[in-house]
């Protein structure tokens, strides 16, 4: 019996393949399974730039087909033997991957220069302390913008700007990311809790890079010429610098 991989697809940086023990190892494959019996909900297209393919198949991963689908446009699981496998890994790279439990392959990227946004507003609102886990929710991930319950999230959902803009939340742990993110409990302050948080630098590849969706719209941060923030000041003081190196507009809209 074929053993199954999974690839997660972080372009344009990287993409990162793992056994399905390295994911349990990490607390993830809970719920990448929890994403693949849903299948249907969650599968979407990924196209693979040339740079990537050729970079790919370079280092011994033959890329069977350069569009296919993967859960939420990240997760895609093969064993190279399949009609829907989109990569098959050579002898000497499987043995490295059952060994090592992943191995992450990277890309070069050129900058990105936004010269001039062309969206209006953005919204990003603070995670909060308090999560659905500590009222005995025993479900092990809950899409983010249900699992902050806290009075910051609470009134934002209550208001029309939570309807009428785009928004994104920002978490300590995982940084920015959609309000239908699923995440799992966690207890990190951003300002107080030095490397268990998430880095500065992640945060200015997902401002820079990374696809977001709201409302049904699909955008980038950087795509905005203004991104308002609700929640702490000394969160809005923390991220202000890493706005500022992106060159964005980045104000306080308010705390609740």
């Amino acid at each position: 019996m074929r053993q199954w991989y999974w690839a997660e697809i972080k372009l344009p940086e990287k993409i990162v393949f793992y056994t399905s023990k390295e994911l349990q190892r990490r607390g993830l494959l809970d719920y990448v399974e929890d994403l693949q019996r849903n299948y249907r909900l969650y599968q979407k297209s990924v196209t693979l730039p040339d740079n990537v393919v050729e970079k790919l198949e370079s280092v011994g991963v033959k890329v069977l087909r350069k569009s296919f689908l993967a859960l939420k446009g990240t997760w895609h699981w093969f064993s190279g033997f399949s009609n829907m496998d989109a990569f098959r890994l050579n002898s000497e790279l499987e043995a490295k991957l059952n060994r090592n439990g992943f191995f992450e392959i990277t890309f070069e990227t050129k900058p990105m220069v936004i010269t001039e946004p062309t969206k209006e507003i953005l919204y990003v609102v603070s995670c909060t302390r308090d999560k659905v886990w500590d009222f005995g929710e025993t479900k092990k991930y809950i899409p983010a913008k249900d699992a902050y319950v806290g009075t910051t999230m609470k009134s934002w959902l209550s208001s029309m700007k939570s309807r009428e803009y785009p928004w994104v939340i920002f978490s300590s742990k995982y940084g920015f990311i959609d309000p239908d993110h699923p995440i799992k409990n966690y207890d990190i302050n951003f300002v107080d809790d030095g490397d268990k948080a998430v880095s500065e630098e992640t945060l200015f590849r997902q401002l820079m890079h990374h696809d977001f969706e709201c409302n049904g719209e699909r955008f980038k941060i950087c795509e905005f010429k203004e991104i308002r923030f609700v929640g702490s000041p000394k969160y809005y003081n923390k991220l202000k610098t890493v706005f500022d190196r992106a060159g964005l507009k980045f104000v306080m809209e308010g705390y609740r």
